[in-house]
């Protein structure tokens, strides 16, 4: 068994951790190869370029690099990839995007797409996905991660599977120091701190977080919320938090490896609309952090309400005031709930049983 895996790359995120890990893991565990092609744009900046060859490095996973394909030349890469598929003598091609997976039609292999859900951020993203979503009828196998989104990938395909995200404290990267986030964004020492790890897109709706501190009750506790990443939302919440004066609400930009300030915060929260199962989510269970969330997605299969840490309803601006008061004024609550969020994810999320699931299900397809 030999595997090519398609993977759009843009800077290592959640999905980039998953499937980095599972390819070293297959290989330590298996002695099965993957080769991951690393389909990027123009803008990809050299310090996310360089991380995803160090893990590859570090995991004995080796990786190509692809321009993604435009309209143009589409059908060129797209038979490129076969005959790298040929010639490199592999047994299944798997996909991890919505690009691969076009990439991936009517090609005569063994096909896997492995999905995170669809988070569409533009008119051309919809279109891409809209495309993408027509198309995974052809896979032998469609692999999602989370039981809400199994469930509704089970009423547009047959053959649909879990593989559950799972992380361990290895794949945390060293953590910076509270000094050192207080310096860069000016924050005081006796502040409390709430952080966000995700791109200013809607479906992550960040302006909720704009909402959130925008309440009077907030707005008079030493409270900043640091969310770090970028977006095509990343200006216009700019412009609204300047409008609004929301010193204490800081937009920090695309950061490479954002979970290495995960130990600098008191609260981690999570405002999306939609997900599938997030690992930043994850990252900050694994990081002994109290999570405060909304409800949506697979999240609830993980996070469950008042135990290992507080769920709100998605558009419910003031249950998460409620909780930020709670938590921030309580450090025995919010000590609780972060070691025993840190307990349930070592529990529920082992890399070994994630990984001996990739492999069933790579089995299975190749049996079909």
């Amino acid at each position: 068994m030999k595997i090519l895996q398609l993977l759009p790359y843009s800077f290592y995120g959640g999905p980039e951790t998953q499937i980095f890990s599972l390819a070293a893991e297959l290989r330590r565990q298996f002695q099965i190869e993957t080769e991951l092609v690393l389909l990027h744009s123009s803008a990809l900046k050299d310090q996310d370029r360089a991380i995803a060859e160090q893990r590859a490095l570090a995991g004995g996973v080796r990786c190509s690099w692809i321009l993604s394909p435009g309209i143009f030349n589409f059908f060129k890469i797209r038979q490129q990839l076969l005959t790298r598929f040929q010639t490199g003598q592999f047994t299944h091609l798997v996909s991890s995007g919505y690009v691969g997976d076009l990439l991936s039609q009517n090609l005569p292999v063994t096909k896997i797409a492995y999905h995170h859900g669809w988070t569409a951020q533009s008119l051309k993203m919809r279109v891409y996905e809209w495309l993408d979503q027509r198309s995974l009828s052809q896979f032998n196998q469609v692999v999602c991660v989370s039981e809400a989104q199994l469930e509704a990938f089970k009423k547009i395909y047959a053959k649909v599977t879990l593989l559950k995200n799972a992380l361990t404290l290895e794949d945390l990267p060293a953590q910076k120091t509270r000094t050192e986030l207080l310096q860069r964004f000016k924050i005081p020492s006796t502040a409390k701190i709430l952080m966000s790890l995700g791109r200013l897109s809607p479906e992550k709706n960040p302006e909720l977080a704009i909402e959130i501190m925008s309440d009077p009750k907030i707005r008079q506790q030493e409270i900043y919320w640091v969310w770090f990443g970028g977006g095509l939302e990343f200006q216009k919440l700019q412009e609204l938090k300047t409008t609004l004066k929301l010193e204490k609400m800081i937009f920090a930009g695309h950061e490479p490896l954002a979970s290495q300030w995960l130990a600098t915060a008191d609260v981690f929260v999570l405002t999306s609309l939609t997900e599938g199962l997030p690992i930043a989510l994850l990252e900050a269970m694994l990081s002994k952090k109290p999570i405060l969330s909304s409800s949506v997605g697979g999240i609830p299969e993980v996070i469950e309400n008042s135990r290992n840490g507080i769920l709100c309803g998605s558009k419910m601006a003031h249950e998460f005031v409620r909780a930020i008061l709670q938590l921030t004024s309580q450090p025995e609550l919010s000590r609780q709930l972060g070691e025993a969020g840190q307990k349930s994810a070592l529990q529920k999320n082992e890399r070994k049983t994630q990984t001996e699931n990739w492999l069933k299900i790579l089995k299975t397809s190749s049996a079909e």
